[in-house]
């Protein structure tokens, strides 16, 4: 027996028909409120009503469904879906509660006049146990329980509901590991129990996943061709959803193959992401992959982020590293920086040296009292690339110059760095976690053990 039977069954038993009214709605409403979280629920002042419902669930939006409590039996039933099938409502079968168990026959009989009555969803204080997108445990599996009482119809008893969580949970693994048979296993459950699109959004997210696994969109098993063309609109909506934490996978296997899928447009195309731990998990994979012309650092006054010292997001249509009070924007559009001035000024000689100790420095501009000079290496001595490589390039120069830029060697890469502007520039592109780290470690004043979080974050 469930919670909500047992507590339905209690309130049976209250010494007025009004308490027990009043008792019964309210563990209803309860029920509900875990079974859609998002849901606004509206008690009404009737109960058994021929028409009016006993309480109403209000989706954000315009959506909404009438919620009618009833002692079901198939001649009653059969006069409340003529008066309110109209409105496609869910019918909560009570009758778990009463001293009588109900006879197959019965369950036989309904489950006949609900299928003559489309858009009408009857479930019993048995099911609903089972519909809880907060225990999902993968975003299919969520995106089907979350709309059981949106969009279901048809009788979905515990039989019904219990099969459909574990259709959908087995899905998004098989999807995944390119298994057709679960994939369409789940395909045909959502047509049969939800509205086309429920289903439509059940089969594009298990293509797409499909895809992400490195599957070809067009082997994909459905049983009913139908306008199934992946589509960057498609696209943008599975990652913003998948990103945006509505589930964590913590898979590395589907995020290496997600990585392997996506370039650096295609990412920032989600729209803005703040930090997430997916979109972290997804850059473990994909940091070394996108490869990125320009940084800049933003200074700001912000508390920590919300997943540690270190956070990835996406803002603007860039890539943000976040840290505690600053945050440094990637992007291989290096024109969208064009504009950019002002942002810092000249390093002392000193302060630059001290950040770029164990780089290697192949240019740097000096600005002095009276002049400003473009130094640049002629020649390749080992002694020179060794320790502090800038004091060597600048030797002779008074120690209380500034520095306006510098360019040092990473990876075989040209690393510009302009301190007025705050600002990194790569020739050619360099991978997101070098430009990032490159960015923090020259631009910002870290510690020896920020370096190594930073480093540890980054996987340096």
């Amino acid at each position: 027996m469930t919670v909500l039977t047992e507590s339905v069954r209690r309130a049976l038993g209250a010494p007025s028909m009004q308490e027990a009214v009043a008792d019964i709605k309210q563990a209803v409403c309860s029920e509900l409120a875990l079974a859609a979280p998002d849901v606004s629920i509206h008690n009404t002042d009737y109960f058994n009503h021929s028409y009016v419902p006993d309480i109403v669930m209000q989706w954000p939006g315009c959506d909404h469904r009438d919620v009618f409590l009833r002692f079901l039996s198939p001649n009653a039933l059969s006069d409340d879906l003529q008066r309110i099938r109209q409105s496609g409502p869910v019918v909560v079968d009570l009758s778990a509660a009463s001293s009588t168990p109900r006879a197959k026959e019965t369950a036989a009989a309904v489950g006949r006049l609900v299928n003559e009555s489309p858009g009408v969803l009857v479930t019993d204080t048995e099911a609903t146990q089972y519909i809880r997108p907060g225990e999902a445990e993968n975003p299919i599996e969520r995106l089907v329980v979350s709309n059981v009482l949106r969009s279901g119809h048809g009788q979905f008893d515990e039989d019904t509901v219990r099969s459909a969580v574990t259709v959908s949970r087995a899905a998004f693994p098989a999807a995944s590991a390119l298994e057709a048979k679960p994939v369409r296993a789940a395909i045909d459950m959502a047509r049969e129990l939800f509205t086309n699109d429920i289903e439509r959004r059940v089969e594009k997210s298990l293509q797409l996943i499909w895809w992400a696994g490195g599957g070809d969109p067009s082997e994909f098993p459905i049983s009913v061709i139908d306008d199934m063309q992946l589509n960057p609109s498609d696209t943008r909506d599975f990652l913003s959803d998948l990103l945006r934490d509505r589930q964590t996978i913590e898979d590395p296997r589907f995020w290496e193959r997600l990585a392997d899928r996506l370039d650096f447009d295609m990412l920032v195309d989600v729209g803005d992401i703040p930090a997430s731990e997916n979109l972290n998990r997804l850059l473990q994979h994909l940091r070394t992959r996108l490869l990125l012309s320009h940084a800049v650092i933003d200074e700001h006054p912000e508390v920590l982020p919300l997943y540690g010292e270190f956070t990835w997001s996406l803002n603007d249509h860039f890539l943000q590293l976040n840290g505690p009070n600053w945050a440094c924007r990637l992007t291989p559009h290096g024109n969208r920086f064009s504009h950019r001035r002002n942002e810092g000024s000249a390093l002392p000689l000193r302060t630059a040296a001290e950040r770029s100790a164990g780089l290697i420095v192949e240019r740097a501009e000096i600005e002095e009292a009276a002049r400003r000079v473009l130094l640049s290496r002629t020649g390749v001595r080992p002694e020179d690339y060794v320790g502090d490589s800038l004091s060597a390039l600048t030797k002779g120069f008074l120690a209380d110059g500034r520095l306006r830029s510098l360019t040092v060697q990473s990876a075989g890469n040209l690393v510009t760095v302009e301190f007025d502007r705050m600002m990194l520039s790569s020739e050619p592109d360099s991978p997101a976690h070098s430009m990032a780290y490159l960015a923090v470690q020259l631009l910002e004043s870290l510690d020896v053990q920020d370096q190594q979080k930073l480093q540890a974050f980054l996987g340096i």
